[in-house]
């Protein structure tokens, strides 16, 4: 053997052994790039998943909810107004009369407009022009006992109960104020139901709840807004009926 030379079986063992160490090696990268392929797989489905799970805002339906709601209120808000201008603070009201609860039956009772017209031929009276005769004793005995000062007479055969109406006095200008009190309150109740219909149909559309709360807010802005017009038109109601013309 010369001097220098690696003999083959020295070399064939070497390249056995290199082999041999390279084998968990190579086993190790495969398992972790499998691992991490795996890994990504599974992210990738859970993050479309959730991506799934997670509701589209529909952002028309929403500002369609939102305007429909301020509409009710608005609405609401409108026949207020025009309720309060048919309470005068002198003179002949007929809406001083026309929301009198009137007992029919035996504890049923409807409001007297449903009952017949109410008009004011003079200055210093009121008609009630029934639509059935029948009710006409009722009618009379509801305004009579209404607490406003007032003493209704039934004209015999002509279906018409006539309302003489004295000089406005204290009493009746307070009854026009709590007449204006009760229209406030029973609008407040339908700007709220506009408020609570508009609130349920946010929640069906299954909005994420930072969003629905956003949303709500706005509806409570807006529904708070139309109550404080609701108290200040009442205020101002309140000062003419209290304070105008004395006749």
């Amino acid at each position: 053997m010369r001097t220098g030379t690696v003999p083959q079986t020295s070399v064939r063992l070497a390249l056995v052994r290199s082999e041999t160490l390279l084998v968990p090696s190579q086993l190790v990268l495969r398992r972790s790039f499998a691992k991490k392929a795996k890994e990504a797989k599974g992210g990738s489905a859970a993050t479309e998943k959730a991506q799934k799970e997670t509701p589209v805002v529909d952002e028309k339906m929403v500002k369609e909810a939102l305007l429909a709601g301020r509409g009710k209120m608005k609405e609401a808000l409108d026949r207020f107004e025009k309720k309060l201008q048919a309470i005068r603070p002198g003179g002949v009201d007929a809406a001083l009369i026309e929301n009198l609860m009137v007992e029919i039956a035996p504890g049923k009772k409807v409001p007297l407009s449903s009952l017949g017209m109410v008009s004011a031929p003079t200055p210093l009276k009121l008609n009630v022009a029934l639509n059935e005769r029948e009710h006409s004793a009722a009618v009379e005995k509801a305004i009579s006992g209404s607490g406003l000062n007032l003493q209704a007479k039934r004209l015999e055969d002509s279906g018409v109960v006539e309302v003489p109406v004295p000089k406005t006095t204290k009493e009746q200008r307070e009854a026009r104020v709590k007449l204006a009190s009760e229209e406030a309150e029973r609008v407040k109740v339908a700007i709220r139901g506009a408020r609570q219909d508009v609130q349920k149909k946010l929640k069906s559309f299954g909005l994420p709840e930072d969003e629905n709360k956003k949303q709500e807010k706005q509806l409570q802005t807006m529904a708070d807004a139309a109550i404080d017009k609701v108290v200040e038109n009442l205020e101002k109601k309140k000062k003419e009926l209290l304070g105008g013309n004395k006749d």
